[in-house]
């Protein structure tokens, strides 16, 4: 997912992402929130949607910092048409894309959600610090 992540901004004539350890974090136990709470939100589990970023230590000094969020089953789940939901949405695109992001962090977990099994459930957190 990161190189897909990467393929669409060099298309736009913008820098590569670098995986981070702390937004990997982040964007993981984000995952596992919105499995726990059956909650597809970027509050789920009734969290401002930077509680994780802040958990793990990622806003200090000059930051900032996006998220975007997918769930699907089957071939909608998959990295490719993740991806493809994300770029084909102006909101999740502007995020995607934003030129002052240098890090990234992408986790999937599986679950059930909205009444369906086998969901995979995507969280991309993003940021920069200057």
């Amino acid at each position: 997912m990161v190189c897909m992540h990467n393929w669409a901004r060099t298309q736009k004539g913008l820098k590569p992402l670098h995986t981070a350890k702390r937004l990997r974090s982040s964007s993981h136990k984000k995952a596992r929130d919105i499995r726990h709470c059956r909650q597809f939100s970027h509050e789920a589990c009734g969290r401002n949607a930077f509680y994780w970023f802040r958990r793990v230590g990622f806003m200090r000094g000059s930051w900032g910092a996006g998220e975007n969020l997918a769930f699907g089953q089957g071939s909608l789940g998959t990295v490719r048409g993740t991806m493809s939901a994300w770029l084909n949405s102006d909101i999740h695109r502007s995020v995607l894309l934003t030129p002052n992001f240098d890090d990234v962090g992408i986790s999937v977990v599986d679950g059930k959600l909205q009444g369906r099994r086998g969901v995979a459930i995507w969280v991309a957190h993003f940021g920069y610090h200057h």
